[in-house]
């Protein structure tokens, strides 16, 4: 009679849980700075585009930990030391990529996600320093929480995103910034 009360008060309780817990991948976000451009300002702005507006080969600049970048700085300061051991020893983008850039475990979250949001084209830069991507405005505004404008400067069109983009927090920390949105 007990286990029937346990499985009857699990049978209940599961469902409910599974249905209220939050996908942690879009529910923590974390605002990426410094990928607003200078003259997306709002006496320039004409509004809305398209939301169809197809937007290619938009990069998300990914970063390295502080430990790979005093590792590279030291390598940087060597290969060009005519005393090193180093000295004209350059890398490889595939050697420089699994040396000083994201580990493959932050790669494939990254690429998921993406994929999982709807853009197309995703392909990782070999040394591991960006990922392009592609997608229509839409889909930009939904991934990326920000809007993307119209701006006529001097009688030119252009199109920039109106806010700083944001990630979700699991995987913001491997991105740096944005090349492309604007």
């Amino acid at each position: 009679k007990v286990i029937m009360q346990i499985l009857l008060v699990l049978g209940t309780a599961v469902p409910f849980l599974l249905q209220a817990a939050p996908d942690s991948n879009d529910q923590d976000r974390v605002v990426i700075t410094g990928n607003l451009h200078l003259l997306a300002k709002p006496e320039f702005d004409r509004g809305p585009v398209s939301p169809s507006l197809q937007m290619a080969r938009m990069l998300m600049v990914l970063t390295r930990t502080r430990a790979q970048q005093s590792d590279l700085d030291g390598l940087l300061t060597d290969v060009q030391t005519p005393s090193s051991i180093q000295y004209h020893r350059w890398l490889t983008p595939s050697e420089f990529g699994r040396r000083f850039g994201p580990s493959d475990k932050q790669i494939q979250a990254v690429t998921s996600w993406l994929r999982g949001q709807g853009f197309e084209s995703i392909r990782v830069s070999a040394g591991r320093t960006a990922i392009e991507f592609s997608g229509t405005a839409a889909k930009v505004e939904g991934a990326l929480n920000v809007q993307i404008h119209k701006f006529v400067i001097e009688g030119r069109e252009y199109v920039a995103n109106t806010a700083e983009p944001s990630l979700p927090a699991s995987i913001a920390g491997t991105a740096r910034g944005f090349v492309g949105l604007n």
